[in-house]
């Protein structure tokens, strides 16, 4: 896939974000700092065209970022307001978001993705399904593509047993230095049930943004 050719832009109008806040930041898909970005995943559509992908968060530091949080796949919400962004509902999104803070990560710093692009739920989008060996195979090659794409990249968060799992088989290219950092996944059911996770969470974003700091 390549990113910047053949793309068709005719299919971001802004008249297609319904949520407010999601009308905001796609106002923004072109700027300097996410046009690649956008790109990206409008080549992805166009690639894999029966698979729903949401962009990235405008207010994130796109293709400038240092740190990329790589949780399982998106989830309903992401998928209606199109962005994978804090703003949506659902715990996950407000654990997400509190731990950033609280862990003084900024958002600047941050790209926000997942292991496997696309939504993996049932046909309603209503519940979200395990990620699978083939859309973790199928996904291998976008995220090495994103990888390139990120020439300030300083960490990985993998979010989970399916991010660090995808991470580990993928065998992926990266820059020189990048440190790979692994947590539980923020989900209230991991954050709420087992012990440290948390604080496990917590601790890692507080090394991302050490990381970050230090370019």
């Amino acid at each position: 896939m390549n990113n910047s050719d053949n793309v068709d832009t005719t299919s971001v109008a802004i008249g297609t974000f319904h949520l407010p806040w999601a009308h905001e930041k796609a106002k923004h898909l072109f700027e300097p700092h996410m046009e690649p970005l956008t790109n990206y995943v409008l080549k992805m559509r166009q690639e894999a065209p029966g698979k729903s992908v949401p962009f990235f968060d405008t207010d994130d530091g796109g293709i400038h970022g240092r740190v990329l949080i790589l949780k399982e796949a998106p989830g309903p919400t992401a998928i209606h307001s199109q962005f994978v962004a804090p703003e949506n509902g659902g715990q996950t999104a407000k654990n997400m978001r509190e731990m950033r803070i609280e862990a003084g990560l900024d958002q600047k710093f941050v790209v926000n993705w997942n292991i496997v692009p696309w939504y993996v739920g049932n046909e309603t989008r209503t519940r979200i399904a395990p990620a699978s060996k083939n859309d973790m195979d199928e996904s291998r090659p976008y995220l090495q593509i994103l990888l390139d794409l990120l020439p300030n990249l300083r960490a990985v968060v993998l979010m989970g047993g399916k991010a660090q799992k995808g991470w580990i088989t993928g065998k992926f290219r990266t820059v020189s230095g990048l440190e790979i950092i692994e947590t539980s996944h923020p989900s209230p059911l991991a954050v709420n049930t087992r012990q440290g996770a948390r604080e496990s969470i917590v601790a890692g974003f507080k090394r991302a943004q050490q990381l970050a700091s230090e370019l």
